[in-house]
């Protein structure tokens, strides 16, 4: 008696990469440090994915400083080697790095293999946008004198008011 072996090949298995970042995207100024966590979903419940990756490369604007899974995480090139994906199971990975510019900066993360056929494409790739600040404030000042003709030997009094008009509020003390 001979067995047969049968295999599915019309599998349903959708992968669900999802990005977020922990500072308002407009409030990062160069030196900050930021912390992005990639959480990639497998959103089926009955069949698990294999030979999964997600890549993750840091583009100019941030300097890699960590991750939390540095046995599968290669910031060289930005590979995370998910590996295995049971039905319904979710993996994280937390990466921090420095911004290094003031230019606007998107960072993405994309699905980039599944040894099963992912059937929903759309939601494979994550991005967030930094727009960093040189110093995430913007100073106004302005100086007003109680009395712009005194006469001589009379007390005049100075209002001087500084007003932040930029996006980001900081206490930074510069010597």
């Amino acid at each position: 008696m001979k067995t047969k072996v049968y295999y599915e090949t019309n599998v349903k298995l959708d992968l669900e990469v999802k990005k977020r970042v922990n500072v308002t995207e407009t409030d990062v100024i160069i030196g900050d440090l930021v912390k992005f966590t990639i959480t990639v979903t497998n959103l089926n419940d009955t069949v698990d994915a294999t030979g999964v990756v997600v890549n993750d490369k840091l583009p100019t604007g941030l300097r890699f400083v960590s991750s939390n899974d540095t046995d599968n995480y290669d910031s060289s090139t930005g590979d995370w080697t998910v590996g295995k994906l049971n039905a319904g199971e979710s993996k994280v990975l937390e990466i921090v790095a420095q911004v290094t510019t003031v230019n606007e900066i998107t960072n993405t993360a994309t699905l980039t293999s599944c040894r099963e056929n992912d059937t929903n494409p759309d939601n494979n790739v994550s991005s967030v946008i930094l727009t960093p600040h040189p110093y995430g404030v913007s100073l106004a000042l302005t100086k007003e004198v109680s009395n712009e003709t005194p006469l001589y030997g009379s007390q005049i009094d100075y209002t001087i008011t500084v007003i932040n008009l930029g996006a980001g509020s900081r206490t930074r003390t510069y010597e």
